[in-house]
């Protein structure tokens, strides 16, 4: 099947999917876990989702589709930059599956050697920064602990940001969020401090 016509087939759905152009832009023929293309309408469920079930219930098949065992496969760029070109517009709900996503990518490898999935979702990430910054800085205060575990990721995997990264975490000590959110934070600045020397 090609492109365009997998395109026209996955978007027979009416409703929120019609919304967001990353739908009808990006190639979701790319393969998943289990050797199939992943539903898009999977990703959808899971950006639209406006309760904590339905987005965790999203969450999980789309996790398991872009990798397992801490491997990813290549529909893990297209679910990405669908992700987060839609987290401005999530509920809490769905922002935060949307985030541990996120997460999950960042701290991935490819599945397959000789593949630059995971590269290639770093890239992306790195070009994301200043979204994980400014949540971090200004968003939802239960979002805080998803967009710490992000922002280590990302000084954890791409060197150049470690220095920035834990500028953030820091600042986002001075926030007002839960106890445990400051520990996770804590640790987090710690565990960069090591990997930056």
């Amino acid at each position: 099947m090609g492109r365009s016509s997998y395109i026209s087939n996955s978007l027979k759905c009416a409703g929120p999917m019609e919304k967001m152009w990353e739908f009808s832009l990006f190639d979701w023929s790319k393969k998943g876990a289990d050797g199939l293309p992943l539903d898009v309408q999977y990703v959808a469920k899971l950006i639209f989702s406006k309760t904590p079930k339905e987005a965790r219930d999203a969450f999980f098949i789309v996790n398991e589709a872009v990798g397992q065992n801490g491997g990813l496969f290549p529909c893990a760029l297209t679910v990405l930059r669908t992700v987060l070109a839609s987290l401005s517009i999530c509920d809490r709900s769905a922002k935060l599956e949307c985030l541990e996503l996120v997460a999950n990518i960042a701290a991935s490898d490819s599945a397959y050697a000789g593949e630059s999935v995971a590269e290639d979702c770093l890239t992306e990430i790195r070009n994301a920064f200043w979204i994980f910054a400014s949540g971090i800085q200004f968003d939802d205060p239960a979002l805080i602990g998803s967009y710490a575990d992000i922002l280590g990721c990302v000084g954890t995997y791409i060197p150049s940001l470690n220095s920035i990264s834990r500028v953030y975490l820091q600042l986002a000590l001075t926030r007002d969020i839960q106890q445990c959110d400051l520990d996770l934070i804590k640790n987090t600045i710690l565990d960069l401090e090591k990997r930056s020397t």
